[in-house]
C-alpha cells in the first residue's frame, strides 16, 4: 500500500520508491517482527513496475553526464581569475581526483591538504561509507599540464585568498565568496588577547550544482544544466573505466563499498561503448 502510494498519488521516481521497498523489510526484522514474505515484497514490486511502464518519455529518471577528462580540462581552461573562478578550479579538480561525493568536497579544511612536490596528500574525514568517520587518506599525483595541476591550482588560491586578508592555516578549504570576490566572513572570536579573528564562511553542499553548472556553461559544453556534483564522481568512474583501470583499483580510490555493483555498471558501460558494433559497420 505504501509503494502503491508513492507510485500514484506523490508521483515519486522509481529510483525513490525501491528504496523503501528494502528498508521497510530490514527496520521490520529489527524491531523484532517476522519478514514480511516473498508475497509481499512480490506485490510492492509488481506495483513499482507498473509505475515504471506509465511514465512518459518526459519522466524518465535523468542522469547528470559525467565530467570525463575532456570536460574537465575544458571546464578548468574557462574558469576565470578570480577568488571565485580559482575556488571552483580547485573544487573541480579535487573532487574530480578523489571521486568525492559534494558533502565529502565541501568538508575539507586546509588542514586535510598536505601540498608536496609530487601531489597532494589530502584526509578525507569520513563519506558514505565510513559512517564511523574513521578517515582515509588518499593521493592526488601532480597533472601533466600546468593548468591542470592541482599542486598549482591549490597553491594559486591559496595565495589569493591570503592575499585578501584570509587565514589560510586553518578552517575551511572551499570558502564563500562575496559579490566583490572576498572571503565571506561569519564570526568573529574575541581573544583574551583582544584579538578579533574572523572565521571564513564554508562553500555550501547546496552550492555544488550551481557551481558545476556555472563551470559547464563556462566552458560551452551541450547541455550545462543537466551537470550537477554527481557529474565529477561518476566522470571519474567513467573515465577510469574507459581507460582499462582495473576496477578493484579505481573502486578503491573512489571509496565504492566492496559490494555495490555501481562500479562495474560503470565498466559494462565503457566496455558497450567501445565495443560498440555500429562503429564497424559504417552508418
Amino acid at each position: 500500500d505504501y509503494v502503491t502510494h508513492l507510485c500514484t498519488v506523490e508521483g515519486k521516481a522509481p529510483s525513490t520508491v525501491s528504496q523503501p521497498i528494502g528498508i521497510i523489510s530490514a527496520l521490520n526484522q529489527s524491531a523484532g517482527f517476522p519478514p514480511l514474505g516473498k508475497e509481499v515484497t512480490k506485490q510492492a514490486r509488481l506495483a513499482l513496475r507498473g509505475h515504471r511502464k506509465t511514465r512518459t518519455a518526459g519522466d524518465r529518471e535523468g542522469q547528470a553526464p559525467p565530467i570525463t577528462r575532456d570536460r574537465l580540462q575544458a571546464m578548468l581552461g574557462a574558469c576565470p581569475r578570480s577568488l571565485a573562478g580559482q575556488r571552483d578550479a580547485v573544487a573541480l579538480v579535487v573532487g574530480w581526483s578523489l571521486a568525492m561525493r559534494e558533502a565529502e568536497l565541501v568538508a575539507l579544511d586546509i588542514a586535510d591538504v598536505v601540498i608536496a612536490d609530487d601531489g597532494l596528500r589530502v584526509f578525507i574525514k569520513g563519506s558514505k561509507t565510513d559512517k564511523d568517520y574513521v578517515g582515509v587518506y588518499r593521493d592526488i599525483p601532480r597533472g601533466q599540464h600546468t593548468a591542470n595541476d592541482p599542486v598549482t591550482l591549490v597553491r594559486a588560491y591559496l595565495a589569493t585568498l591570503a592575499e585578501r586578508g584570509a587565514d589560510t592555516a586553518q578552517g575551511s578549504l572551499l570558502r564563500a565568496v562575496t559579490k566583490h570576490d572576498t572571503p565571506r566572513p561569519i564570526t568573529t572570536t574575541i581573544r583574551k588577547s583582544d584579538h578579533a579573528v574572523l572565521h571564513y564562511g564554508r562553500f555550501s553542499a547546496d552550492a555544488v550544482d550551481p557551481m558545476i553548472v556555472n563551470a559547464a556553461r563556462r566552458a560551452d559544453l551541450v547541455d550545462p544544466s543537466q551537470y550537477s556534483g554527481h557529474s565529477l564522481r561518476a566522470g571519474f568512474a567513467s573515465q577510469a573505466a574507459e581507460d582499462g583501470i582495473p576496477l578493484s583499483i579505481w573502486a578503491e580510490h573512489g571509496r565504492w563499498s566492496k559490494t555495490s555493483p555501481i562500479p562495474l555498471a560503470y565498466v559494462r558501460t565503457a566496455d558497450a561503448k567501445r565495443d560498440n558494433p555500429l562503429k564497424k559497420m559504417g552508418l
